[in-house]
């Protein structure tokens, strides 16, 4: 395998604004005309890796916008066991989407093609290619196709599953304009990303000059989601584990774990959770762990419990957040690629892990 250097990580960022501008309220426009089925009350969102975290991102949209029961599940415990754990009869109330950037993955075929000939649930394909297998085995297809600009490391990818997830929440949701509305807002959002890449650049410069033994990420309800993207995007990047925790549940147990002076990146959320997030980082910093928080807005208590604070520019984001909240942790993973040395997914290696 050739060595991918952590610079195809800017190459993508690079793109987001033209993403969210252009191609993400044309997602959202297709998505008004496509065929669902009705009368749902529970959704099964099924998917590895990235696609996972898009469905756990999604969360907490469906669970404002909507009264659908909505479990966000990963492929493989889904095909052998929560399948097994379905009921026929629920069939018309239920569906199954499955999530794949390439639409190739031979599990998720398999998850539709066994979920139709069981009578088990409605299917959906969400891939980001138009005909692709998986959407032959479906019987619905929402499509999450963005122009290609390099597969790798799934940034741009991760962009387009949550927001097609998000498209189907406001598909479900009572509001009819819902889709309009996350349109407009998004295609509004543009205008300021290019200021929030440039701010978090400058704010991982300083971050990457800390110990990374490895990163404690922690959000709460669609952030936990994000945080696991984030996770994903350090392993994949720079080789550093990351340990995705809840706000309140890292306060019982990983804050007790060595090294003490380990970082912490902290998703800190809306006004809501924003209490929680500082006390996160206090008891953080009590030990010398150094805190990188990022929030919608700038916070002066949570700006003062933290080493370094990042504000998205964003106003009143809500279910929206985590489709932003990823942006600095994932320029992280490029800032410590560069200077561990360290090639994309071990590709720098003499062998191949699959």
């Amino acid at each position: 395998m050739q060595p991918m250097s952590p610079e195809l990580i800017d190459r993508q960022i690079d793109t987001l604004p033209e993403l969210y501008g252009q191609e993400l309220p044309c997602l959202l426009s297709r998505a008004k005309d496509i065929a669902l089925p009705q009368g749902i009350r529970r959704i099964y969102a099924v998917g590895n890796g990235d696609s996972y975290h898009a469905a756990l991102s999604a969360a907490q949209a469906f669970a404002q916008w909507t009264c659908v029961d909505y479990r966000p599940v990963p492929a493989f415990t889904f095909f052998t066991k929560e399948m097994q754990r379905m009921c026929p009869e629920e069939r018309d109330a239920t569906l199954v989407v499955c999530i794949s950037a390439s639409g190739s993955s031979s599990l998720a075929q398999s998850i539709l093609k066994e979920t139709a000939a069981r009578g088990l649930a409605h299917t959906l394909s969400v891939t980001g290619r138009t005909g692709s297998p998986m959407d032959q085995c479906a019987e619905g297809v929402l499509p999450a196709v963005i122009r290609e600009q390099g597969r790798s490391p799934g940034i741009r990818t991760y962009a387009a599953s949550l927001c097609a997830l998000l498209a189907l929440a406001g598909r479900m949701s009572t509001a009819e304009d819902r889709l309009d509305c996350l349109r407009a807002w998004i295609s509004e959002s543009a205008q300021g990303l290019a200021q929030t890449i440039a701010r978090s650049r400058q704010a991982v410069v300083q971050a990457a000059r800390w110990d990374w033994p490895h990163a404690m990420v922690l959000g709460c309800d669609g952030l936990l989601g994000c945080a696991q993207f984030i996770v994903a995007k350090l392993a994949e990047g720079c080789g550093v584990l990351g340990v995705a925790q809840e706000l309140e549940e890292w306060c019982h147990v990983e804050s007790m774990t060595y090294p003490l002076t380990a970082p912490m990146i902290l998703l800190a959320g809306d006004a809501s959770t924003c209490q929680q997030a500082i006390k996160a980082a206090t008891v953080a910093r009590k030990t010398g762990r150094p805190v990188l928080s990022i929030c919608a807005l700038e916070d002066q208590g949570l700006s003062e419990a933290s080493d370094i604070s990042v504000s998205l520019g964003l106003r009143e984001p809500g279910p929206l957040e985590p489709l932003y909240a990823y942006i600095p942790g994932t320029l992280l993973a490029r800032a410590l690629g560069d200077k561990l040395g360290r090639a994309m997914f071990l590709s720098d290696l003499p062998y191949s892990l699959f």
